[in-house]
């Protein structure tokens, strides 16, 4: 009998082709023992928390929408809510709406004397500083705020930087009132013409830097804490002194005006804060 090597050959291989083909599609059997000592809900070894451990479900992908909120922003007299809407994993647009309730007090102790001092640009012109500090406030202003995002990835603490190019404009809606170091003992009762009515409105072009933390929880929550610094050009009204010595006599009287042609004075500013948000 002749064996034919080639047709041994030929059927061995479609054989093993055959085992092969039957085996991947044969589904695996589980084994009880497998089930009975396998992890079960949550926990760090089971298979959801492995689904999640690529940064878990509280991210930017998921959260597309952010309503946030500044409290920090108080201490300047400011309320405002902010929504952050997500385009992109690197890129957001974030605007703000609020109102001003009171005169930045912290402006007007500890920055306006610095900023402030060299206002005098026209003839009696009292000091802007000096102004702004007197003065009460009359009535609420709104806020507004715009701001492109970029956002970079960071590997500390789980959280990302950003750097924000914003633009923020509110005003002080304030009454002048004449401080008591006006009056002297040779002047009558300084006088108000007019209206006392005085505006200071600012405008700021701003660069922020901040660190933003995301809870990965079932309510993502942010957390970002911020640096900030930029150009602010205040527009205001002058405060116009004059003297009037009636029939020469030595008792002078002081009066004040409170200027309809607004000035415009350039600064700098700089500040920290600190910003919550809820996400979905």
């Amino acid at each position: 009998m002749v064996i034919n090597f080639k047709y041994i050959i030929l059927c061995s291989v479609m054989v093993f082709f055959h085992c092969q083909i039957v085996a991947q599609s044969t589904p695996p059997v589980s084994n009880e023992l497998d089930l009975q000592y396998a992890p079960k809900g949550s926990g760090p070894l089971s298979s959801e928390s492995k689904s999640n451990s690529s940064g878990g479900s509280a991210n930017r992908n998921d959260a597309k929408n952010f309503i946030k909120f500044s409290p920090t922003l108080i201490s300047r007299s400011i309320v405002a809510l902010y929504y952050e809407r997500n385009f992109h994993e690197n890129f957001s647009l974030q605007a703000g709406i609020g109102f001003n309730f009171n005169k930045d007090r912290i402006f007007s102790l500890l920055g306006s004397s610095l900023i402030l001092s060299e206002s005098n640009n026209l003839q009696g012109e009292e000091d802007m500083a000096d102004v702004l500090s007197v003065s009460e406030h009359q009535k609420i202003a709104p806020y507004f705020y715009i701001a492109p995002k970029f956002i970079f990835e960071s590997y500390l603490f789980d959280g990302s930087s950003y750097i924000e190019l914003a633009f923020t404009n509110f005003a002080n809606k304030l009454n002048y009132v004449v401080p008591p170091d006006n009056y002297s003992y040779n002047s009558s009762v300084p006088q108000i013409i007019g209206s006392s009515k005085v505006n200071y409105n600012y405008n700021i072009f701003s660069l922020k830097y901040g660190y933003q933390i995301l809870t990965d929880t079932k309510l993502i929550t942010s957390h970002e804490f911020f640096f900030t610094a930029g150009y602010r050009m205040i527009t205001y009204n002058p405060v116009i002194r004059t003297d009037i010595d009636y029939n020469s006599s030595s008792n002078i009287t002081q009066q004040y005006t409170v200027s309809s042609i607004k000035s415009s004075k350039p600064t700098f500013m700089f500040g920290v804060g600190y910003t919550f948000g809820i996400g979905w």
